[in-house]
């Protein structure tokens, strides 16, 4: 199974740099629009649309974030 799953992978050197540099860009807060290049790359990487990417799905962002415990009671 782990074979077949492999031959589906798509990260190589040039996939992974592309996703690093989209990554630092994010955190950097630069412009948020991308390539169709590197676009296609980031989906086919992550199996998400380029929309959804970057905490805009239900899994990520604010919508996976743990509560923050509220503070204690004063006595």
């Amino acid at each position: 199974f782990g074979f077949m799953v492999s031959l589906r992978f798509k990260l190589n050197r040039v996939t992974h740099e592309v996703l690093m540099e989209e990554i630092d860009r994010f955190k950097t807060q630069a412009d948020p629009q991308t390539t169709p290049e590197r676009r296609k790359i980031l989906e086919d990487l992550t199996g998400w649309p380029y929309e959804r990417l970057w905490g805009r799905n239900p899994l990520g962002g604010k919508a996976a974030a743990a509560p923050t415990p509220a503070a204690p009671e004063a006595f």
